[in-house]
């Protein structure tokens, strides 16, 4: 607490006079409040916010508690006393509260008091976007409903007592005047949802329904305007493409859009986790910043929900009698397949006993000779008997009960027969293939039958062919040959590489280390001011353009840049040292690591000076260009590299192109509603240069930690590139809009984004 001295009296004396407080004339309102009589459970908590209202001013008693802001409610409340109690330096008694009071004046601020004034303003005309706001758990105002009563709760532990001293102000306006009485937008403690629009038990189903879809916990708030009109507020973050996520925001009036919200949600989440083979569903955002939800770029609206259930039923039911017919067919082709499996089975039995017996008389002089005349006389061939058959496979039954069930509730479509039928879908599908694969595989082994039976009956031929005389025979007997009747397809796997896809979050770490490393070894210092000198936009798009165009305005730019820095030093100790007027011997800090490099700089790098003439700049360009063009013969892509590009043009992909790794900085940098986003994908081993710390640092200490802490920029060249367009759509998101907490309304951006895939031309 503060030593009470002569320049504190005078500060409490301005910040009294500010607040409208004359101690020998207290308002009644402020001296008499009227008593609670609040009661907090023990089953009470604080630390949500469920609850925003507009409360008056003279609705709220304000009590001071010696607790710190962690205690429980009940402890803070059990020592509070009411502020007007602090208000009487002449009693002796009180002298420790008033010593309080000078300290809570002393620790508040005249600037921060009409901080909290002007936002509360903008509060009555519109509440933030996210309904919360900075600084808001600052209020601890709590509802006693035996009173019918508002109180504001001051810890002992607070930083600062700017929220107090505003309300006291603004209730000791309305005291004096009795007009327009302000009020102030705040979280009410304590205070759990009324079941108005929807009950506590649909809120915890929704949180998990729409995590399902957004990845992300949704903050329910019910709100309370000027009037005690309510509306629920929804708040969350989805994902609208890849990384780039998006705030949306549902405004639920009453219990009838409630209730038709709850139900269009519980309906698509039983779809998605019930047949989540068939219903992925995506969510956007519209110009409102109102979350939506597309199947198949179809709006998903619960007055339409009803008719998308019906179609889709009579959709899928269309199919599985198609599937009837496809299995009939199957089974048909199945059954002709085996049985011309089986009789070549037989056929080959037969010659292999035929050539069994051959290759068993050969064996002996005796037996040569009975083969030989044996063979001769036509012989009626013993009946083959293959072995025994296995029973016929079984697939499974369809339950037709579910189709007919469904047939017979044709005006009452429900989600309930829309699983059942898809659950016949599954069986059907299970069973098709299964009876497909069987198939393929008949259809190899019938195959490799009749390979078995030409080799088969080619071995048959050529003995038969030598049985024209006794003396040929017993040649060919005699020969020791073997004959492959075991022949079957061959069939060649075809394995593709798998490559790498370069993953922003998990790998720009290492990717950084190893490419600022890489380019550290490979690339000279000539080549490492080219690509700095890329770094700059006017720089590259000179560099771009012809070499006939004029450089004259791109001089001009660049010697008034370098004004304005000879502004910042000595002008004469500025020309002495040049731009290596920092000191080599300073330490600096790059990703919490200590260095002593000096940062590149773009008119050392030119040799740019006021007498530098147009000719000059453009040789040096022309110089740097050919540097650029001999860099990315060094550099390959490690993996698969997304570049991110965006623009409010079409892009032109010929020319030297820098973009950035992470998507989001490029959403940053939009400064338009509209824009369109390039993603292009640089396969593994195509040419690129990464803006690593090495390109923005000369690194003549060896002092420079390895890494992309600088920038996650990397640059391709165009030219030498082919684009191969792969995917293409739209997407809103607003989740670079600032100040939410003073606007009811979020800046939403329309994204057109276009995936490429580059390809060495």
């Amino acid at each position: 607490m503060p030593k009470i001295t002569e320049e504190l009296k005078k500060e409490v004396n301005e910040k009294l006079k500010f607040i409208g407080i004359h101690l020998e004339k207290i308002p009644e309102e402020i001296k008499k409040p009227d008593i609670l009589e609040f009661k907090p459970l023990k089953t009470y908590t604080d630390k949500e916010h469920r609850v925003y209202k507009h409360i008056p001013v003279s609705q709220i008693q304000i009590l001071v508690t010696p607790k710190n802001r962690g205690a429980s409610i009940k402890e803070k409340y059990d020592s509070a006393t009411y502020l007007y109690s602090y208000f009487f330096p002449q009693k002796e008694e009180v002298a420790e509260k008033y010593a309080t009071l000078l300290n809570m004046l002393h620790l508040s601020s005249i600037e921060e008091i009409e901080k909290i004034e002007k936002k509360q303003k903008q509060f009555q005309k519109k509440i933030p976007f996210k309904v919360k706001y900075e600084d808001a758990y600052l209020w601890e105002i709590y509802y006693d409903e035996i009173t019918n009563q508002y109180f504001m709760l001051v810890p002992g532990d607070n930083p600062g007592y700017n929220e107090l001293f505003y309300l006291l102000k603004m209730q000791i306006a309305f005291a004096q005047n009795k007009k327009n009485e302000p009020m102030i937008y705040v979280p009410i403690n304590l205070l759990n949802y009324s079941d108005t629009i929807l009950t506590k038990t649909e809120i915890k189903d929704l949180e998990n329904y729409l995590w399902l879809f957004t990845g992300d916990w949704a903050n329910f708030y019910e709100v309370y305007n000027q009037k005690e009109e309510l509306t629920l507020h929804i708040i969350g973050n989805t994902e609208v493409y890849e990384r780039i996520k998006t705030h949306y925001k549902i405004v639920l009036k009453d219990r009838d859009e409630g209730s038709k919200f709850y139900k269009k949600i519980k309906a698509l989440f039983i779809l998605q986790t019930e047949l989540s083979n068939y219903y992925h569903f995506q969510t956007k955002i519209n110009a409102k910043s109102e979350l939506e939800f597309y199947h198949h770029n179809q709006k998903m609206e619960y007055d339409q929900l009803a008719e998308f259930i019906k179609n889709e039923t009579v959709k899928i039911t269309e199919q599985i009698q198609n599937n009837f017919q496809k299995i009939e067919n199957l089974k048909e082709e199945l059954k002709e397949l085996k049985d011309t499996v089986t009789e070549k089975e037989k056929q080959y039995l037969l010659k292999q006993k035929e050539i069994s017996t051959y290759l068993q008389c050969k064996r002996t002089f005796l037996g040569k000779v009975k083969y030989f005349f044996k063979s001769k006389k036509t012989q009626k061939m013993e009946e083959v008997i293959l072995p025994e058959e296995q029973p016929q496979k079984e697939y499974g039954n369809i339950n037709l009960q579910l189709l007919e069930n469904v047939e017979n509730e044709k005006n009452r479509y429900s989600i309930e027969n829309l699983v059942a039928i898809y659950y016949l879908l599954k069986q059907q599908a299970n069973m098709i293939t299964n009876m497909t694969l069987d198939y393929n595989a008949l259809k190899i082994k019938d195959e490799n039958m009749e390979l078995k039976l030409k080799n088969a009956q080619t071995y048959i031929d050529e003995i038969n062919d030598h049985k024209k005389s006794i003396f040929e025979f017993w040649k060919f007997a005699n020969k020791d040959e073997k004959m492959a009747l075991e022949v079957g397809n061959e069939v060649e796997e075809k394995r593709e590489k798998i490559t790498k896809t370069f993953q922003f979050e998990t790998d720009i770490e290492e990717l950084g280390n190893k490419m600022d490393k890489l380019q550290r070894v490979k690339l000279s210092n000539e080549e490492l001011n080219s690509l700095f000198l890329a770094s700059d936009k006017e720089i590259l798009k000179e560099i771009n353009i012809e070499k006939k165009n004029s450089t004259e305005q791109l001089l001009q730019n660049l010697k008034q840049e370098r004004e304005q820095k000879e502004e910042e030093y000595d002008i004469e100790v500025y020309d002495i040292f040049g731009m290596g007027l920092a000191d080599r011997t300073k330490t600096k800090k790059l990703a919490d690591k200590k260095h002593r490099e000096i940062e590149r700089d773009k008119f050392r790098i030119l040799n740019l000076s006021r007498n530098t003439s147009e000719e000059e700049l453009k040789s040096a360009l022309e110089r740097f260009s050919q540097y650029l063009k001999e860099s990315f013969n060094k550099i390959k892509a490690p993996s698969d590299i997304p570049i991110y590009f965006i623009t409010s043009e079409e892009m032109k992909f010929n020319q030297y192109l820098v973009g950035d790794l992470d998507e989001e900085n490029v959403l940053k940098s939009l400064t338009e509603k509209k824009g369109k986003l390039y993603k292009v994908t640089i396969k593994e081993s195509l040419p690129i240069l990464f803006f690593t710390n090495i390109v923005y640092y000369d690194n003549r200490n060896n002092t420079l930690p390895v890494g992309m802490n600088v920038s996650t920029k990397a640059m391709i060249d165009g030219t030498k590139l082919e684009f191969v367009l792969k995917e293409k759509g739209k997407f809103k998101t607003n989740a670079y809009s600032e100040n939410t907490d003073i606007t009811d309304k979020l800046e939403v951006k329309e994204i057109e984004y276009y995936e490429y895939e580059a390809k060495e031309n």
